[in-house]
């Protein structure tokens, strides 16, 4: 099974901005969340609050995935992420 074109992807989000984030509980649940997402560079950035549930469970497990979809749903771009989320609004926990 071949991998996914990233530059399809980003692609994808720099046109349509409505996604799902998903991300694991500590109990292992998971977390589905409504999110507006963008593209930066070759980094997808998703708008959320410092507080929120899906921060704490993408930095206490960093593994994501999301769910980009058009408004009519007609088409949809997924991709998975493994790496720790980054943030300019959380600066301290990525200090280093």
């Amino acid at each position: 099974m071949g991998g996914m074109d990233l530059n399809k992807a980003l692609g994808f989000l720099r046109d349509h901005h409505h996604a799902v984030l998903l991300t694991r509980h500590r109990d292992g649940r998971p977390q589905m969340s409504p999110v507006t997402a963008g593209v930066q560079g070759d980094h997808v950035v998703i708008s959320t609050r410092e507080t929120a549930a899906k921060v704490r469970n993408a930095l206490r497990d960093p593994p994501t995935c999301r769910c980009a979809s058009s408004p009519t749903a007609s088409s949809a771009s997924g991709s998975r992420s493994t790496a720790p989320p980054r943030s300019s609004t959380c600066p301290r926990r990525w200090s280093g």
